[in-house]
């Protein structure tokens, strides 16, 4: 039953039981609790996620020249993006299995040659997929 808790006393007046309303109470009270602890992990954990990314472009760029008219901050990722990337990605990455086949008719590409690469994406989809996982495992996500 869905309980109205703005509406105890008509409930318990009409002959409610109080068990059950205090026992929906507190499953909707650790409910709530397990949402934001959810969120508050997923927070820390785009927080070390950007924290980690901003210190390898920092080492990154003491060893490789910067593009033309980019700056440090450019390549930086925030941590209000971390979550947003993540959910772009979600949403884009199977349209790329879904589609993969229209995309090669409408530009031609033999099929010989689209098999051709898509073991060349597939191995470096590996690779990264690979590279990332021990990233993210150092840093302990």
């Amino acid at each position: 039953m869905t309980y109205n808790f703005n509406d105890i006393e008509t409930y318990l007046r009409d002959g409610g039981s109080p068990e059950e309303i205090a026992n929906a109470f507190a499953d909707k009270l650790n409910f709530a609790i397990a949402m934001v602890e959810a969120q508050n992990t997923l927070t820390e954990k785009a927080d070390a996620l950007a924290d980690a990314w901003c210190e390898f472009v920092d080492e990154y760029f003491k060893h490789k020249d910067m593009p033309k008219n980019t700056t440090i901050e450019d390549w930086y990722l925030h941590k209000d993006e971390v979550t947003k990337l993540f959910d772009m990605l979600v949403k884009v990455l199977p349209a790329f299995d879904k589609y993969g086949d229209a995309m090669r008719m409408i530009t031609g590409i033999k099929n010989d040659v689209a098999k051709s690469a898509e073991k060349t994406i597939k191995v470096n989809k590996d690779k990264f997929e690979d590279v990332m996982s021990d990233f993210f495992n150092k840093i302990g996500l």
